[in-house]
């Protein structure tokens, strides 16, 4: 009889032992399914899912997955350790015999900087989505993860697009494609993700999408450029009014403007200096580039004077150099030139006489120029890839691929940008307003176009747009206007995206109004609003492209397109955050 009852309580403890193993298991696999769920449906919206799933799904024993905003935490760290990896395998592959064509060192070299790049920004994202949502407005974040991850993208395609024109080249493109284009796609799936997380977090809150965590108000004030009313910033505690050059009244700083960036704004050129370059050796040095080797890598701004003169140098302002700002003695008395080109075995990317990349770079009065001609194809007068840049009363001048706005946010307000062929380019979010931009005689057989622009992925929150501005020919190519077409723009890249508005277009531009790329049409965004002139009638333009209303045109003002109330107003310069009225 014991041993009846013994046996079935051990029976009894065994059906309760796997009750609650089943149990376990059951409560393992529902929690299982439900991270696969997270995982299927946020990867469903990027533009690679399988490679989303794979990725994410291969490293589930690591993480607790619960929501899309942990997918998107895990695909930033993904991409930064593919990032590494393939930067380090392009390093190797740099310093290797086996590459021995110049050209072939010259755009591995450009792959090391871009890709160095990428690390940079994906970093950048990783800090700021640290710290996701309690820092800033959510409509910050927004624009800032998009604009990291849409800079990180466009530095891989640079690298490959270097590596693209000659069969040596093309050599080493295919040692290096495989893994350079897995971080691409990586970064493409971070990015759709982020969209995807504050859109869906805007939904929810819609008052996070048009206010500001800014304690100022916004004014009108005269101005003397073109446009009558100039928004600026207004500090609500500070009653003072500053003087400010080309402006008829004054304006108050805001609140979190330091009282040395104010007092650096509101200074003549030579008092806020913080060294001063002059040719004639009157200064603390003769060349930009001892200044900006000399310069410290700190986050308050730090003001390099450029005196009257023509300095014959290529200037570098790197990642490390935050905050410089170049300020010369006009654009018609400070002139930095060169004359670097694709034809004299420079890549693109390389032959630029001024490259601003550190963060926050400014610069006023001063010409940038390259004067390699018409004959030795690309050679660029300015490259940027520095967020929160701006430029004021500067000339760009060159022929091929004048101005490269290559990433990142970008202003550029009362400049001159002269060329011929495609003579504002690059992916970078880029607003110019008040400018003017002149086409110039071509060489022979060419067309000009004022854009070509880059964009590569649909979600990337890039573009180059124009704003009152005028187009018109140089004199020298007024009088063959006909012999040498001009064109808004042809797409570089599948969805390349530019913006014409309130513009004054003279009859330089063809009818069609926008070209393609050597017969490609590709997907552009190619659009239209509100501008005047003889070249401004749109009845004969190109069945593919847009004109659009003043909704949609004010998706594409400095405000929303460039974050532009965030950080124009400490630069000090004139802007307009919306439409001119």
């Amino acid at each position: 009889m014991e041993n009846t009852k013994l046996s079935l309580a051990l029976f009894a403890t065994l059906l309760l032992t796997n009750a609650i193993i089943v149990r376990a298991n059951s409560n393992e696999n529902g929690v299982m399914n439900n991270i696969l769920s997270v995982i299927e449906t946020s990867c469903a919206i990027t533009l690679y899912p399988q490679l989303c799933h794979s990725t994410i799904s291969s490293i589930l024993g690591t993480s607790n997955l619960l929501s899309l905003k942990d997918i998107v935490e895990l695909s930033l760290s993904v991409a930064m350790d593919a990032a590494k990896l393939n930067n380090e395998n392009i390093k190797k592959l740099s310093m290797s015999g086996n590459i021995v064509g110049k050209r072939d060192r010259i755009a591995l070299h450009d792959c090391v900087k871009t890709t160095d790049r990428t690390i940079y920004e994906l970093d950048k994202a990783i800090q700021d989505f640290s710290e996701y949502p309690n820092k800033k407005s959510l409509a910050s974040y927004a624009d800032d993860l998009k604009t990291f991850l849409s800079s990180a993208i466009t530095n891989q395609v640079t690298c490959l697009d270097g590596l693209s024109h000659d069969k040596t080249e093309k050599r080493v493109l295919r040692l290096i494609e495989n893994t350079h284009n897995q971080v691409t796609k990586l970064c493409s799936n971070a990015l759709a993700l982020v969209k995807k997380l504050t859109t869906d977090v805007a939904l929810t809150d819609e008052k996070s999408l048009v206010v500001h965590d800014f304690p100022y108000k916004i004014t009108s004030i005269s101005s003397q450029i073109d446009d009558p009313k100039i928004v600026l910033f207004s500090n609500q505690e500070d009653g003072e009014s500053r003087r400010r050059e080309d402006l008829e009244n004054g304006i108050k700083w805001p609140e979190w403007m330091s009282i040395q960036d104010q007092m650096l704004l509101d200074s003549s050129s030579e008092e806020a200096a913080d060294v001063v370059v002059a040719a004639d050796g009157t200064g603390n040095y003769k060349t930009v580039s001892e200044a900006v080797k000399a310069a410290p890598s700190k986050n308050s701004r730090y003001i390099i004077k450029i005196k009257a003169g023509v300095y014959r140098e290529n200037v570098d302002v790197p990642s490390s150099k935050r905050n410089i700002m170049f300020w010369g003695d006009g654009r018609s008395n400070t002139i930095i030139t060169a004359d670097r080109s694709h034809g004299s075995g420079w890549s693109t990317f390389n032959s630029a006489t001024v490259v601003a990349v550190g963060d926050g770079f400014l610069a006023r009065d001063i010409t940038f120029q390259n004067t390699a001609g018409s004959a030795n194809g690309q050679a660029v007068a300015l490259r940027v890839g520095s967020d929160h840049s701006a430029f004021y009363r500067c000339s760009m001048l060159a022929y091929q691929d004048t101005l490269y706005v290559h990433s990142n946010r970008q202003f550029f307000v009362k400049c001159v940008v002269a060329g011929t062929v495609d003579f504002i380019f690059g992916n970078a979010a880029a607003v110019i307003q008040n400018s003017d931009l002149t086409p110039r005689k071509p060489g022979p057989n060419q067309n000009n176009m004022v854009t070509a622009q880059s964009r590569t992925d649909l979600n990337q929150n890039t573009g180059i747009v124009i704003q009152k501005c005028r187009i018109k020919a140089t004199s020298d190519l007024e009088p063959v206007i006909k012999e040498f077409p001009s064109f808004l723009g042809r797409p570089w890249e599948e969805y390349a995206r530019v913006v014409v508005m309130q513009t004054s277009i003279t009859n330089v531009i063809d009818k069609e109004g926008w070209s393609t790329w050597n017969g490609d049409i590709k997907k552009p965004y190619f659009a239209e609003y509100d501008n005047n002139g003889a070249g401004a009638d749109t009845s004969g333009r190109v069945s593919w492209s847009l004109v659009i209303n003043e909704a949609e045109a004010k998706t594409f003002t400095a405000e929303p397109f460039i974050d532009g109330a965030g950080w124009l107003p400490s630069t000090g310069f004139p802007y307009q955050l919306g439409l001119y009225n």
